[in-house]
């Protein structure tokens, strides 16, 4: 994968909403239609169930997803658009997820094993290759 490549996907992964929505259309059985959507990473969001998350919540989660988050995944090919306003996750999207899943747990355990520097502990600079039994 080219430089070029490498920072599209990292731009794609940056926001917290993209990689929510992908974890969201992962575990969908069929695409969605945006407001479903909008409302299960409402609830990822904010630790709810379903019934528990406010309308404005949802709301705001729906116009940040068809006017940045949604268009921006299906430009990078992560996410497909149906003809009756559905979006399901791709190949390449699933793939991306894992990616993202590797790398937050790597970042999570560079974290812990900060040491006191301005940098990760010599033990914690390799990029975990561990995957979740999701990926």
């Amino acid at each position: 994968m080219g430089t070029e490549a490498l920072n599209t996907l990292y731009e794609l992964l940056s926001s917290e909403r993209r990689r929510l929505a992908l974890g969201a259309l992962i575990d969908a059985e069929t695409p969605l239609v945006r407001e479903e959507l909008a409302r299960r990473i409402a609830v990822r969001r904010d630790g709810r169930d379903a019934e528990a998350a406010s309308e404005t919540a949802v709301n705001e989660v729906a116009i940040s997803l068809g006017h940045v988050h949604l268009p921006k995944l299906v430009a990078g090919g992560l996410v497909d658009r149906t003809g009756d306003d559905r979006y399901g996750v791709t190949e390449l999207g699933r793939s991306a997820e894992c990616a993202a899943c590797a790398f937050e747990t790597s970042l999570a355990s560079d974290v812990e094993a900060f040491d006191g520097e301005l940098r990760p502990s010599a033990a914690r600079r390799a990029v975990s290759l561990e995957r979740d039994d999701d990926c």
